[in-house]
């Protein structure tokens, strides 16, 4: 069989993959010169011999957490961007824990290919610290892990915005950083890792806004000590952080 004729019979020929996966060459040039188009969309350019073994995979089709797929990224060149993709995937895919059961990832995310195009743009390195991506700071409450709300930030400042468990059991429907004590309503705030205490209130209303005051100040605080290794950005919308007292 001449060149041109095995080129002829090649071309369009149809072949499934080892998953399954329909797909057809779209172009032959040679042996070692074979681009296949899948049934998704994705095309690869191979072998002939990877093609009939079905050795190729659709990078559209190929699940990672059951829900994203890897585009045309290469994972093993972005690793430290697939692994933050990965915990993302495996928070939003509907197996995540009651704390991320809500949450989901948007639908340009789902593409490993365009997280990392982000990923490496945002990414940013300080000394010691492990980087987060955060979904909360710019929007309370925020379920969406997307390119408009999240930020990369160090793990000392996602964890101010981290909600704990409520600590004191005469907590309860009263507005955050607020309790009870010896019939006043006190105030306390956690701090680089430890408790400190800002006073007793006659009413809620007012314990609140001690700790709204104490929550904004340490915020700024935080903010000041990083001011120089974050993005200024990360650093105007921390400075201008509001605690409400629906928080």
């Amino acid at each position: 069989m001449n060149k041109n004729s095995k080129k002829e019979e090649r071309l369009g020929q149809v072949g499934y993959n080892k998953q399954g996966h329909k797909m057809t060459i779209i172009k032959y040039v040679n042996n070692a010169e074979v681009t296949v188009k899948f049934d998704s969309g994705y095309e690869n350019t191979t072998s002939y011999q990877r093609f009939r073994s079905g050795n190729i995979k659709d990078n559209y089709s190929e699940r990672v957490c059951g829900i994203g797929y890897l585009g045309d990224a290469r994972y093993k060149e972005n690793e430290l961007a697939y692994k933050h993709w990965k915990a993302i995937l495996s928070r939003t895919n509907g197996n995540g824990k009651n704390t991320y059961k809500d949450c989901k990832i948007c639908n340009e995310w789902l593409n490993f290919e365009n997280f990392v195009k982000w990923f490496n743009e945002n990414y940013y390195v300080i000394e010691n610290e492990r980087m987060n991506i955060d979904k909360d700071i710019i929007k309370k409450g925020n379920k969406l892990y997307s390119p408009e709300t999240c930020l990369i930030v160090p793990q000392s400042i996602n964890l101010i915005f981290l909600k704990q468990k409520r600590k004191y059991k005469n907590s309860e429907n009263l507005p955050i950083g607020v309790y009870i004590c010896d019939n006043k309503f006190r105030v306390t705030i956690q701090k680089y890792n430890k408790t400190f205490n800002h006073g007793f209130f006659e009413t809620k209303e007012d314990a609140f806004y001690a700790y709204k005051k104490a929550k904004e100040d340490y915020i700024k605080e935080v903010a000041d000590r990083y001011k120089d290794q974050i993005p200024k950005r990360i650093y105007d919308i921390l400075y201008t952080y509001e605690v409400e007292i629906t928080d």
